[in-house]
């Protein structure tokens, strides 16, 4: 199954550069993106939060949404809605990135935990797409999600930072 994963456009927290996974924010900026109507989206798979379901209403108006809630962003406990130079100084901060945030955020997730959950996300996705007869899928999500798809349910394995996306960017994966 072909999944195609487009990172929602940009909230004020994205746009000031924080750790933004729960904080459930709308979007800022619609950015100049590709026009999507090629993947003829009858269903659109949606992370929860409000900046992945608006990026989906613009992107695909016509479209059915259904959300996952196991496609929200990684939730960075303590360093939500922060920036690097709130955290610079963090001690638990520095010690999550040396660790290549393979360490729990405090009061969050691991990247094991976070693409686990996706994963999970992932087979909800594959089950409603056997029920409705289609082999592709299009998900409006985060860049976080991607990384977790890419590293732990595509075929083809991509490290975890080799995903890069800009908002409204896409990346396709084999499942």
């Amino acid at each position: 199954m072909k999944i195609t994963v487009i990172r929602h456009f940009p909230t004020r927290g994205n746009l000031e550069r924080r750790y933004i996974g729960k904080t459930d924010e709308g979007i800022e900026l619609v950015t100049a993106h590709k026009d999507y109507a090629y993947l003829d989206a009858e269903i659109v798979f949606t992370s929860p939060m409000r900046r992945a379901v608006e990026t989906a209403k613009i992107l695909f108006p016509m479209s059915y949404k259904i959300v996952i809630d196991e496609l929200a962003e990684m939730d960075f406990g303590i360093f939500e809605n922060k920036s690097y130079m709130e955290l610079k100084n963090c001690k638990k901060y520095a010690q999550w990135l040396e660790s290549y945030c393979e360490k729990p955020c405090p009061c969050g997730e691991s990247k094991a935990e976070f693409c686990k959950r996706v994963c999970l996300g992932i087979e909800k996705i594959k089950k409603k797409a056997k029920e409705l007869k289609v082999s592709e899928a299009v998900v409006v999500a985060h860049e976080g999600t991607a990384m977790a798809i890419g590293e732990s349910a595509a075929k083809q394995k991509i490290p975890y930072f080799d995903v890069k996306l800009s908002y409204g960017e896409s990346v396709v994966f084999d499942i």
